[in-house]
């Protein structure tokens, strides 16, 4: 049985089981001779390779790579999203957040709900984290806690008003 793959690399397509053929990725293999020492994923293809190894995770046995990978490449050619945006999106939505995958039918279709909220936290994160990068820590300490009783109000004895019945 023929297994025709194309090469990542050079883009020439051959068959894995007559030719030398490294995984380079996924499904994706390319010629030995063509990967060498010197082969790196482009960022991208580690985002992408990172975002379907959490949905992997998210969604166990029900993972579904077709529909999923379609989702993505509509999010990233319509949208404009990055991978990374897409993957840190459903990280804020599923894990910071805390919500359910039981409405999310095995798909990620929040992603362009959620999106911008999940950009600006990150963005606020990050703020947070360059204002205060420079600053030590040690340096805070908790200030002293000054206790302060007061004391309950006491109940005194009723007071009867005095009246004259001459009046």
């Amino acid at each position: 049985m023929a297994h025709n793959v194309k090469c990542k690399v050079c883009g020439l397509t051959f068959d894995r089981d007559k030719e030398d053929a490294t995984p380079v990725g996924g499904r994706r293999y390319a010629h030995t001779k063509c990967v060498g020492e010197n082969y790196e994923p482009s960022q991208e293809q580690q985002d992408l390779d990172k975002l379907h190894a959490y949905l992997k995770n998210l969604f166990k046995g029900q993972y579904n790579y077709i529909v999923l990978n379609k989702q993505i490449e509509n999010f990233v050619d319509i949208n404009g999203y990055s991978y990374s945006g897409i993957l840190k999106s459903l990280i804020y939505w599923y894990e910071i957040k805390g919500n359910s995958l039981e409405k999310a039918d095995n798909r990620i279709g929040i992603v362009p709900y959620i999106y911008q909220e999940a950009y600006n936290y990150y963005l606020h994160l990050y703020i947070a984290n360059q204002l205060n990068a420079d600053k030590n820590i040690e340096e805070y300490t908790n200030p002293k806690v000054r206790e302060i009783r007061i004391k309950p109000p006491s109940k005194g004895l009723p007071t009867f008003r005095l009246f004259n019945l001459d009046d």
